[in-house]
């Protein structure tokens, strides 16, 4: 299965070796400043989905701080691009169409609520769709723009409580 429908248009994802596909950077939400994200815009025709997203914004790996070294040689090896707009989930699956069961695994990265991303190297989807799971991951907001809250900011959320939408992101990528 290389294309799927959405319900913002069609993906085409790429075929990977046993009998796998990836969709990689898939939006889910649109990212807006210190605000409940937004849904994604839809869009005409497929959407090629054959690079992961940008990250969100988070702090560079420091050579010569305790432990960076190990961590930038093992698990960063190169720096990713980042963006305040990095709404966006990756789906690894063997799924041959449209309407066969698997189970879904969904995994939100780790980092402190202020590093982390959907792709990071050490976690390899393709051996868990392998497995007939389909695996969805994800970038949300982190730090300063996941959890930023001020009171003049949360009297324009619906509710009246800022500040949580790194889990308002991760709520919508479950929808």
């Amino acid at each position: 299965m290389i294309t799927a429908k959405t319900a913002y248009g069609i993906v085409r994802g790429v075929a990977l070796e046993n009998d796998c596909t990836v969709f990689r950077g898939i939006p889910y939400a649109q990212a807006k400043r210190f605000m409940p994200s937004a849904p994604p815009e839809k869009w005409e025709g497929e959407l090629a989905c054959d690079t992961f997203s940008p990250i969100c914004y988070q702090p560079a790996h420091t050579p010569g701080m305790p432990f960076s070294d190990f961590f930038i040689k093992e698990f960063y090896p190169h720096e990713e691009p980042m963006s305040e707009d990095s709404l966006a989930l990756n789906i690894w699956t063997s799924a041959k169409e449209p309407g066969e069961k698997q189970p879904v695994m969904v995994w939100f990265h780790g980092g402190g609520m202020g590093s982390g991303y959907g792709h990071e190297m050490e976690f390899d989807g393709e051996a868990i769709a392998k497995r007939k799971v389909i695996l969805v991951s994800l970038n949300y907001r982190l730090g300063f723009f996941g959890y930023f809250a001020h009171p003049e900011l949360s009297k324009r959320i619906p509710g009246g409580v800022g500040g949580n939408n790194a889990i308002r992101d991760q709520q919508a990528a479950l929808r």
